[in-house]
């Protein structure tokens, strides 16, 4: 979703780069951007199926809770909170319309559930910020399916072709018992 949304965004020439989060490293100091990441602070919900449905397999709607943190300032020379505001609705926008578009050709939904602007404190503890921050919070609405567990989760192969070994101890300890490795 979150490289699909990028595309879209990037096609009708926002400047922002969208990320999915969260993000590893605080954020000292500004730049602009667009976080997206599950939201840990609203519940999934689940739900029977909208309407008619094709597929007898299909036994629930679940909504995943999302949230988009847009970090938006006005690039106009002495700027106001009114000027960053005025940036912000327009990456909103093209926030929610990239969403929708999204969720249409996915033949998913989007439920939006509300958005706000973030103090200084609720922004990671940056205080000096040449700029505003927004919380777009929303459910992606995706299909439950009776189906059959297909195995692990990580996909397993051998290794060809290495031409090279290195023996590793676990202690790195001289004169320890060593494992065979690649290398």
């Amino acid at each position: 979703m979150v490289q699909d949304i990028a595309a879209a965004l990037a096609a009708r020439k926002y400047p922002y780069p969208v990320l999915y989060g969260p993000e590893r490293v605080q954020r000292h100091g500004y730049a602009q951007a667009i976080v997206f990441e599950r939201d840990r602070t609203q519940n999934d919900t689940i739900g029977a199926p909208n309407g008619r449905q094709q597929n007898p397999q299909k036994q629930y709607t679940r909504g995943l809770a999302c949230v988009a943190t847009i970090y938006a300032a006005s690039s106009l020379a002495g700027a106001h909170v009114g000027d960053h505001e005025r940036e912000c609705e327009a990456v909103v926008d093209g926030v929610v319309t990239a969403l929708n578009d999204w969720v249409t050709e996915a033949r998913s939904g989007v439920d939006f559930i509300g958005g706000t602007y973030l103090d200084a404190k609720a922004r990671d503890g940056v205080e000096q910020w040449p700029g505003v921050a927004y919380e777009l919070r929303f459910r992606i609405l995706r299909g439950v399916f009776r189906r059959d567990y297909d195995g692990a989760a990580q996909p397993t192969g051998t290794v060809a072709g290495v031409a090279r070994t290195t023996l590793v101890s676990y202690t790195g300890r001289e004169g320890d018992p060593a494992a065979t490795g690649c290398g």
